[in-house]
């Protein structure tokens, strides 16, 4: 399920503005399905990395433990950030806001014009 919501983004200036965040919820099986998911893409590149000589005694390993954190990741994200979008509250430009990953608030993010730190709450 996708909701749209509206949070205060604030930054240096004193007045606020409205950020507008697109969250998707995941049940139970999506999150499973997700996390074998993501376990599966990067235990088959460890699969895959198998064959490359030298490399492998790195990428083996490097790919199945990161498969495996992936997995835990996903399992626990119930709701994931899809986009952001937001005026920055001190340069006055309206943006998309790099709010991505699991949701929660407050969210600290950045403007892309004036690279000043904002905060979603």
């Amino acid at each position: 399920m996708t909701e749209t919501r509206h949070f205060q983004l604030t930054g240096y200036s004193p007045t606020p503005s409205t950020a507008t965040v697109t969250i998707r919820s995941f049940d139970k099986p999506e999150r499973i399905r997700r996390a074998l998911k993501g376990l599966a893409t990067f235990w088959g590149a460890a699969i895959g990395s198998v064959f490359i000589p030298v490399a492998h005694f790195l990428l083996v390993p490097s790919f199945a433990l990161y498969g495996a954190y992936t997995f835990f990741e996903r399992l626990g994200a119930e709701r994931v950030v899809v986009g952001a979008e937001g005026t920055c509250p001190d340069c006055g430009k309206p943006q998309k806001l790099e709010a991505g990953g699991r949701w929660r608030v407050p969210r600290n993010v950045a403007c892309r014009y004036c690279q000043r730190s904002l905060r979603i709450s």
